[in-house]
């Protein structure tokens, strides 16, 4: 309703704005011509000065007869631009809400890649309380986009205004791809953000965690306040199939428990601190 109001209001004073405009412009066009008939009659007669000034007024109704159709019809095209673009930004915010009801009522929603970025973001301005994450995408595609160094700008925002708790896992194969991600994790490290890594023999050489991660459909996932969860299930060279969102407390306190267990099994590592030192080279 407020929003159908403010259209109307901004569409009133277009129009009385153009209205008044073209007015003017008639009748200084008219008064112009009238003055020239005057003028090449010889302006000795006054009946002649009388059918100037009737000229005058025959070229301003003869104008505004002419031109304020054209004129008409390209402020309700305007308006007609204006409406169309609200109306699919209201669509896009009732589309977000229908999302949002399905995660009420179905505990969970599937996010294609192309509009996980966005969503992400999303939720990520919405937290809390707290973020932990474990990260395993593929650090080619970590680091070819720059979702990852945007979304430091929001958790340092977050962390210095809701005093979030903020905490990464970086998963890795094989060394080679720390030093692919070596500039991401000293960027988290620069911004006070509470950073680890881990490679993925040494987690699954942990019994408990082993046996946890099998159930678990990926080990990127994501931790949001008390009850949201977000996966990110990957393909076979580890870059993103689709993502997941779930809304549910006591998924969210299992994930909980398997990020603090990854997360002490990376504090323990033996070359973590061999590894934070060449990150500071970077």
């Amino acid at each position: 309703m407020f929003i159908m109001e403010k259209v109307s209001r901004s569409f009133k004073q277009c129009v009385m704005k153009t209205s008044v405009l073209m007015n003017i412009g008639h009748v200084i066009i008219g008064v112009i011509i009238g003055y020239m008939t005057y003028k090449m009659s010889g302006e000795g007669s006054f009946i002649i000065g009388m059918v100037s000034i009737m000229i005058t007024l025959l070229v301003v109704i003869l104008l505004e007869t002419i031109l304020q159709p054209h004129s008409n019809r390209k402020m309700i095209e305007d308006l007609s631009s204006r409406v169309n673009f609200m109306t699919h930004k209201i669509a896009d915010k009732l589309s977000l809400t229908g999302e949002l009801i399905k995660i009420l009522k179905y505990g969970h929603i599937r996010i294609p890649p192309g509009k996980s970025s966005e969503v992400w973001m999303e939720l990520l301005w919405s937290m809390k309380k707290k973020y932990w994450g474990v990260i395993y995408i593929s650090p080619k595609e970590l680091v070819q986009s720059s979702i990852f160094e945007h979304s430091i700008s929001i958790m340092i925002a977050k962390m210095k205004v809701n005093m979030l708790d903020v905490r990464r896992v970086f998963v890795l194969d094989d060394e080679a791809e720390y030093d692919e991600i070596a500039d991401c994790i000293l960027l988290c490290l620069d911004n006070d953000i509470q950073t680890r890594m881990i490679y993925k023999k040494d987690l699954y050489s942990i019994h408990i965690l082993n046996d946890k991660t099998a159930h678990i459909k990926t080990l990127d996932f994501i931790i949001i306040d008390d009850e949201i969860i977000w996966q990110t299930v990957l393909d076979n060279n580890r870059y993103e199939k689709y993502s997941e969102i779930y809304f549910d407390s006591n998924m969210n306190e299992t994930f909980s428990d398997i990020f603090r267990q990854i997360w002490d099994a990376a504090s323990s590592c033996k070359y973590l601190s061999k590894s934070l030192g060449s990150a500071a080279k970077f």
